[in-house]
C-alpha cells in the first residue's frame, strides 16, 4: 500500500480529510495536530489502515460536534 508514493497519497488524504472537517462555531482541529506529531509517519507506515481509520473517525465526530448534532 505504501510503495510508489503511497505514504505521499496517505499524507495528502489526511491533510484533506483535516482541511475539511468543517468551519462552524468552534473549530476543532485533532486530525491536524496528530497528522503534524513527529511520529505521525511512523504510525502510518507501522498501521496504515488503522491510522486512515482512526483519522477519519476523528474527522467524522468532529464534523458532527461543530455541527450541533
Amino acid at each position: 500500500m505504501l510503495a510508489n508514493g503511497g505514504l505521499t497519497r496517505m499524507l495528502l488524504l489526511m491533510l484533506l480529510l483535516a482541511m475539511c472537517s468543517g468551519c462552524l462555531t468552534p473549530r476543532l482541529n485533532n486530525t491536524e495536530r496528530l497528522i503534524a506529531h513527529p511520529q505521525f509517519k511512523s504510525a502510518v507506515i507501522a498501521a496504515p489502515n488503522w491510522t486512515e481509520d482512526a483519522l477519519k473517525t476523528i474527522a467524522d465526530l468532529e464534523r458532527e460536534i461543530e455541527a450541533g448534532d
